[in-house]
């Protein structure tokens, strides 16, 4: 029996202001068990109004700079939510299974904390996914293009 995964991968890009440096991170997610039962009710049930709809970043997301690890079962950021950014969702139209979620984190936006964990969240507030990464120094001369990307393979 062939068993359908879900997996994702998250993509920033982060320009430099008055320069021409862009930075380039890639890293893999966790889809917690909230998100899978989401899918699940989507299976099950009449069509809903539940979707995904911010991208949350937080500051908690590491321990002596070293990042956490993530339970299926999180169902929150490990610390304070410290930007929280409506997501445009787009399907990949060279990948019909896979949903892009993007977001731009600007350069007056979470400036002067250490980002360091991210999350999709429902429109109910449920967490979806759950990234933790390695210290992220965002300040006011830097614009961050943040890509999650979620796929069904």
């Amino acid at each position: 029996m062939d068993v359908i995964k879900l997996k994702g991968f998250i993509e920033a890009k982060i320009t430099h202001k008055n320069t021409d440096r862009i930075d380039v991170i890639k890293f893999n997610n966790s889809v917690l068990t909230g998100g899978k039962t989401y899918l699940a009710r989507c299976l099950l049930e009449e069509p809903t109004k539940l979707h995904v709809a911010h991208m949350l970043f937080g500051d908690g997301g590491t321990t002596n700079g070293n990042p956490k690890e993530v339970s299926p079962f999180q169902d929150k950021l490990f610390g304070v939510t410290r930007i929280k950014k409506p997501v445009i969702a787009q399907v990949d139209h060279e990948m019909p299974t896979q949903v892009i979620f993007s977001v731009i984190v600007t350069d007056n936006e979470g400036n002067d904390f250490p980002l360091n964990e991210m999350g999709l969240e429902l429109s109910d507030g449920t967490l979806f996914n759950l990234s933790t990464f390695a210290d992220l120094n965002k300040t006011d001369q830097m614009e961050i293009a943040w890509s999650w990307f979620v796929c069904f393979v």
